[in-house]
């Protein structure tokens, strides 16, 4: 049997309606659920399984709901016959529908608006401040290269910042961010930024000095 099963939640228009007998307010939550637009089709075996009570009293709960204005009955009969297919049950009193739709959206809404700003003011909260680069002085820098164990701290020092302040503190085209990720590169790469006349190459036993794209034989 279908059933559109809401819990034990009583409204407190039915809970507190002096017209109701108790019994009664448990039947009429029983056959709301399930009352599934189309109706109720439990028969009184089911209900009198279902409350533990005789098939009798059912029929008296089930008509004082009926004159009571809480419940509707039509009765399905077989075509061209007076046989009873199945009795069919509606509820015809829900003051709760609407209400509880239009509280739970409400609340839903609501909800969705603290959600919604707490998440955006987390995001604000988390988004740390852009800070703006400062170079190094030199006495950080020599302490930074002698932790990456650089081996001539005073010369590389330099050269750094020579370099770094010739070309306004940009790596490529793009405003340094990191100096001690620019230091590590440095070692990384430090071949890259000696003078040429301080490299050397040996053909046929001779020195060659290449200075300036020139180049000089020495012995």
């Amino acid at each position: 049997m279908n059933r559109d099963f809401k819990g034990i939640w009583i409204p407190k228009e039915i809970w507190l309606n002096e017209k109701l007998t108790i019994q009664e307010k448990i039947f009429l939550v029983e056959i709301d659920s399930l009352d599934n637009e189309s109706g109720c089709f439990a028969g009184n075996a089911y209900f009198s399984e279902f409350f533990g009570i005789s098939k009798t009293r059912v029929s008296l709960v089930i008509k004082s709901l009926i004159e009571k204005g809480f419940v509707s009955s039509t009765t399905v009969y077989k075509e061209g016959t007076k046989q009873i297919l199945k009795r069919v049950l509606n509820i015809c009193y829900r003051p709760y529908t609407t209400k509880v739709k239009e509280g739970t959206q409400q609340k839903l809404k609501d909800n969705n608006t603290s959600i919604s700003n707490t998440v955006n003011n987390t995001n604000k909260r988390e988004s740390p401040p852009s800070k703006k680069f400062t170079p190094p002085t030199l006495i950080e820098l020599s302490e930074y290269m002698q932790e990456q164990e650089f081996k001539d701290i005073p010369s590389e020092s330099m050269k750094f910042m020579d370099h770094y302040e010739s070309v306004g503190w940009m790596v490529s085209k793009n405003k340094m961010r990191c100096w001690k990720a620019a230091v590590r590169n440095w070692k990384r790469r430090i071949n890259n930024f000696k003078p040429k006349y301080e490299q050397q190459s040996f053909l046929d036993g001779k020195s060659e000095v290449k200075i300036n794209g020139g180049s000089f034989k020495i012995g």
